[in-house]
């Protein structure tokens, strides 16, 4: 069974259309699957919330929001308490480690949203060292959308003011 297509039966949103910009991290027991976490750099070119948040003019904003890595799917296979804070911190130290390999660039932010009206809160992500940093206002074109919880971890010390500052430093 291809990863991918775990996410495809068993997530709630389904696909998160995996392509050659996605990194997924697969946590194991042994060869028991129990999570699969997706990641896209620059998957919300334009997001409000975010924008606001860094305080970025446009043209920072046009070539920096590649270094904004969105959780896009976190499937958890297994219910055992703390795990899902635990593969989220592994995931997340990882994707720092992958990112430049990867796509030849490091990620200094990592965001994720989280749906209240699916009963989902958040707690793995508080768990795991996320800061709740706001909602959305739902919605979205023709398909009605609930608010979500914004979620952000810095993944390079200061990263928010490293990317609003006038020449971007990545040396912590």
């Amino acid at each position: 069974e291809y990863y991918s297509d775990m996410i495809s039966r068993h997530h709630y949103l389904g696909s998160s259309q995996v392509n050659c910009k996605t990194l997924m991290h697969v946590a194991k027991r042994g060869r028991e699957v129990v999570a699969v976490l997706t990641w896209e750099p620059g998957a919300l070119r334009w997001f409000g919330l975010r924008d606001r948040l860094i305080g970025w003019t446009k043209s920072q904003k046009e070539k920096r929001h590649k270094y904004c890595f969105e959780n896009r799917r976190f499937l958890m296979l297994v219910k055992e308490a703390n795990l899902a804070s635990h593969i989220l911190s592994q995931s997340t130290a990882r994707l720092a480690e992958d990112a430049p390999k990867v796509f030849g660039h490091e990620c200094m932010l990592a965001e994720t949203f989280v749906d209240p009206s699916k009963k989902f809160e958040g707690t793995c992500y508080k768990a795991a060292g996320w800061t709740e940093a706001g909602m959305t206002q739902g919605g979205r074109g023709a398909k009605v959308r609930s608010p979500k919880k914004y979620f952000i971890k810095e993944l390079k010390n200061s990263a928010l003011a490293k990317l609003k500052a006038p020449e971007l430093t990545s040396a912590d």
